[in-house]
């Protein structure tokens, strides 16, 4: 089975999900999960209360199942969709042109953990239209979707610098 996005192929969509909101979405679930069941076994309450514990596990489950961010590459333009919990997504759009190059950086993951995360980037002069494209703490895979982004969609690979990553 393949591992991260297809870039061998245009158009491209990549859908992620924030693993931090994931997490505390889970966690929000459970616990109401928890909460409701015991409420519903031990009859102490109204089944409609234990009911709406179960149904705002439910929603949380929801909201963790959805990507939060769709990134589409195709025609010249990189589209974003950015769901938000509640409210309007948020669309933007910027020519394909105006990013400067696929870039990749590494960070411990807590110091503690040991962990290294390597995350593969779509880079724009203004940081705030930078898109992640990729995170794995397997950074050979990194490598290889780099190469492959920078091939299809013909943006050359930059070091964390800004410079050019010999080939």
């Amino acid at each position: 089975m393949r591992q991260g996005p297809d870039f061998t192929r245009t158009p491209l969509t990549i859908n992620l999900r924030r693993k931090k909101e994931a997490a505390a979405a889970t966690l929000c679930g459970l616990v109401l999960g928890g909460i409701g069941i015991i409420l519903w076994v031990q009859h102490e309450v109204p089944r409609f209360v234990s009911g709406f514990f179960l149904l705002c596990a439910a929603l949380f489950v929801w909201l963790l199942r959805r990507e939060r961010q769709r990134i589409h590459i195709a025609d010249g333009i990189v589209q974003v969709t950015e769901r938000r919990w509640f409210g309007d997504d948020r669309v933007w759009e910027e020519p394909y042109f105006a990013y400067r190059g696929i870039g990749r950086t590494r960070f411990a993951d807590g110091e503690e953990s040991g962990r290294v995360i390597h995350t593969l980037h779509l880079l724009h002069p203004d940081e705030r239209k930078a898109l992640v494209l990729h995170e794995s703490q397997n950074g050979s895979l990194i490598d290889r979707l780099g190469r492959e982004a920078a091939e299809i969609l013909r943006l050359p690979r930059l070091n964390g610098d800004g410079s050019t990553e010999a080939q």
